[in-house]
């Protein structure tokens, strides 16, 4: 198959794809490829920092007619790809995947896991294995996201040959090394101030450890009242507020630590790629889907849930094996430039899929390791 097309399909337009298919348009210049969103950015998103994305290389198509979606789907059969984020809960994403189907066009699936936690966990999964059927039959590939999306679609029956490791991809502009220089371990929390994102544990946790360690938080919710209150009159913790996405990699050059301390199973958490980026050590629990990079200890560290004193130990390891100097920072930042930007998961996305459709093996995963 010589592909002359790629269309992705997205409930809205979102930043964390952006970089993506910005460089797959620019690495393959012979190929069409085209953005289709359900909506724009939504207004939760812009509150939390989301801004306006402008793109010269792709084409984007909001909120598209069923004639449009109908030609782009039934029409160049034999020269397109398709890639869906999700298969349900948007109306544009199920009509193009229903023609997709009907039509045996070739397309792909590029999801993070489904929450799979009490009993509601066991009837989504029931759900998917009910009514994923044709999917899991049809498509050739699910890009699956984060430490635990491939988990969850082998639970759900997919075969193991069509489950792809995935991430997503910033960037690559603009980065810095961070250069923080402080004798006090400066750590940064960035997201929502909500009970399922643990904050209150890495609050504990500095508290423990406030001669030493500073906390910046960046975010809002509805949780800040209580966590202000557990802060109290201690200097070493600062709230922040919410600020644009494109002052985040500013405020991270000014950490030695990211964590994510996330209770409930997460997304992926672009946050610890900007960190990474910023040479950075993240920490984060295993609901996180980027501990999915966590693969050496110079990176970061996976802690348990729901634990101040787990968070508080791989701070202090952090400082004591020498793990936040510059020279760690430098390797961090390039570990993030080889595996993390837009180049890199463009290249990576291309690779897999022409070996899926011209039914080749496939040859390694988003972190260069061999696949299994």
């Amino acid at each position: 198959m010589v592909i002359k097309r790629m269309v992705f399909w997205e409930p809205c337009i979102s930043p964390h794809k952006h970089d993506l298919l910005s460089s797959l348009a620019m690495q393959q210049s012979c190929v069409e490829v085209l953005l289709c969103a359900q909506s724009g950015i939504p207004h939760e998103r812009i509150k939390q920092g989301w801004e306006p994305i402008l793109s010269s290389n792709y084409e984007t198509i909001v909120e598209p007619s069923g004639e449009v979606i109908k030609e782009l789907v039934a029409g160049k059969l034999d020269s397109t790809v398709h890639i869906f984020s999700g298969i349900r809960h948007f109306e544009i994403i199920t009509k193009a995947l229903a023609l997709a189907i009907n039509n045996k066009a070739t397309y792909f699936i590029m999801s993070e896991p489904r929450v799979f936690e009490n009993i509601t966990g066991f009837l989504r999964l029931f759900q998917s294995w009910i009514f994923e059927i044709k999917v899991r039959k049809t498509t050739k590939g699910v890009f699956a996201i984060g430490a635990n999306g491939p988990h969850w679609f082998k639970l759900a029956g997919y075969s193991e040959s069509k489950i792809i490791d995935f991430a997503y991809y910033l960037s690559s502009s603009d980065k810095h090394i961070s250069q923080c220089t402080s004798d006090r371990i400066n750590v940064a929390y960035v997201g929502a101030l909500i009970a399922q994102k643990g904050v209150k544990y890495l609050i504990e946790a500095v508290l423990n450890i406030k001669n030493y360690t500073s906390l910046n938080v960046i975010g809002a919710g509805p949780d800040e009242t209580k966590l202000k209150e557990i802060v109290g009159k201690e200097t070493c913790v600062s709230f922040v507020g919410t600020i644009p996405n494109s002052l985040i990699s500013f405020e991270l050059t000014k950490s030695d630590i990211l964590v994510l301390p996330s209770i409930n199973k997460d997304g992926w958490g672009a946050v610890v790629s900007e960190a990474l980026f910023q040479g950075c050590f993240v920490i984060v629990t295993k609901k996180v889907g980027a501990s999915a990079v966590v693969i050496d200890q110079r990176i970061g560290c996976v802690v348990d849930g729901k634990s101040s004193e787990s968070i508080e130990k791989a701070i202090i390891s952090a400082r004591k094996h020498g793990l936040l100097t510059s020279e760690m920072r430098s390797f961090r930042a390039k570990f993030a430039r080889d595996t993390l930007t837009g180049e890199a998961g463009a290249k990576y996305i291309w690779d897999v899929i022409q070996n899926k459709v011209n039914n080749e093996p496939r040859v390694y995963g988003f972190l260069k390791h061999e696949s299994t």
